[in-house]
Formats: C-alpha cells, structure tokens, sequence
C-alpha cells in the first residue's frame, strides 16, 4: 500500500462527486462509508475509475458511498477509546493480488468474496487478468465487482439475483455497459432492503 491514499479519492474522482462525499449528504440518501485497503497497488486512476463506477450504482438506488483509505479512517476513529463498533453504514474492502487471494481456495473464476457484514475482499489479479482478456477497461469491471461485494456484506447471505449488479456470473456485456457509463443497478428489492438496514 502506497502512503496516501486520500488523494485519490479526492483528487481524482470527479468533482460533483468529492464535493458530495466532502460536503455530507440529504439525510434522505443514506451513506456508507468504504474503508479501502490496496494491497494489490493498484495504480490511482484504476482505483479512482473504479470508485465511480461502483458509486454510481449505489447512487442509483438512493445510497452515498464515502472513499477512504484505511490510514486516513484509523486517524478518524483514534479518539475512540472503547474501539470501534460495527455498524452496518461501514465496510472495509481490501483489494488483494493473487499471492493472497488465492489463500482463499476460491476457483480463478471467483473475482471478490464477501465474509460476515464487514470485510469484502477483491483479487485484483483476477480482475485484470479478465480485462485484458476480453479487451475492456479494468476500472469498470473492478467497480462493479467493488459494488457486487459490498452489495453482499449489506443484503446478507444467499443474496445474488438472476440479474443486475448481484447477479452470480457478471458477464462481458456488463462490464461493455459500466464502461459505457450504464452499469447494473441494484433491484428495488434489493435498494429497499439496503436502505432498511441503513436506516
């Protein structure tokens, strides 16, 4: 993990987006706040892209994601002298390269994991590996499966779909479509259910 990861959630994400998460949000929209651990290195403008993609698809179904990296998130909560408790508007996403997602013994086909209601985790290899292969862009992919994660640590167990962004196998059409700016979206199902939990 490089030092600062707090400016590239700020300095490249587009500007409607950092004065949103900067500013605070409409107690209407819900945020959640995504603790980012890159282990994986990833370069800025791949984690950047990805944070787009994957807000946007939480913005469609009325949630705010707030960036932060994991540095930045310690210094916030240091103050706290009982620890930090879990609430459910809180998720750390911890971007891997394959020497440790593979310790998870998941196939090579499997692109994130969600465990408990806290911790996803992204093999960034994987990701990058499927990019290449069918010739698209790495951020949109790595954003949809950041939101298909997350989407799992906040609806729970046996949450995937026969379509949108919880569907078990996103495919190449998908991705296309993210990268053309129109990425899945959550079902209202599944938006309510989240907004329930969050509220």
């Amino acid at each position: 993990m490089r030092i600062s990861r707090k400016t590239i959630w700020t300095a490249a994400l587009p500007l409607s987006l950092v004065v949103h998460c900067a500013a605070g949000t409409p107690e209407a929209e819900p945020t959640v706040t995504v603790v980012v651990l890159d282990y994986a290195g990833l370069p800025d403008r791949t984690l950047a892209g990805a944070g787009t993609v994957a807000s946007s698809i939480f913005r469609k179904a009325g949630i705010a994601l707030r960036w932060v990296d994991y540095s930045t998130w310690t210094q916030e909560v240091a103050h706290l002298k009982d620890g930090v408790p879990a609430v459910p508007s809180r998720v750390f996403v911890k971007i891997l390269p394959e020497s440790r997602a593979s310790r998870f013994g998941l196939a090579g086909i499997a692109y994130g994991l969600a465990v408990g209601r806290q911790d996803a985790y992204i093999f960034a290899d994987r990701v990058r590996t499927l990019a290449v292969s069918k010739g698209r862009s790495e951020p949109p992919i790595l954003g949809c499966v950041v939101a298909h994660e997350i989407g799992h640590l906040l609806l729970g167990p046996g949450s995937h779909a026969d379509g949108g962004i919880m569907s078990a196998d996103l495919d190449v059409e998908t991705f296309l479509q993210a990268e053309r700016g129109h990425p899945p979206s959550f079902t209202s199902a599944e938006a309510r259910q989240i907004l329930a939990r969050l509220r």
